[in-house]
């Protein structure tokens, strides 16, 4: 399955993560750096493989704590409407 950043999501980036606002339901979403450039992947369509595998690369976690975590960050984030199946 592949996920997009919700066209209704606005974004504001500072040094240490993000903030989402979904425009239409007024959700409000704070992210840590780790977060944010998790976020930064959802720009084009991606998927959970994907987000793993980035977290591998870039903060060396294991497959599993990789997957865990993709899992979960995708979950929050489809619960909140902040991105979109593709």
């Amino acid at each position: 399955m592949n996920w997009i950043q919700h066209q209704d999501v606005v974004t504001q980036e500072n040094d240490e993560g993000a903030f989402l606002l979904h425009m239409q339901s007024g959700i409000y979403f704070g992210l840590d750096e780790v977060g944010k450039n998790i976020w930064h992947q959802f720009k084009t369509p991606t998927t959970e493989a994907l987000i793993s595998k980035y977290l591998i690369e870039s903060y060396n976690l294991s497959e599993e704590d990789a997957k865990q975590d993709s899992f979960e960050f995708i979950q929050s984030l489809k619960e909140n409407n902040l991105i979109v199946e593709r």
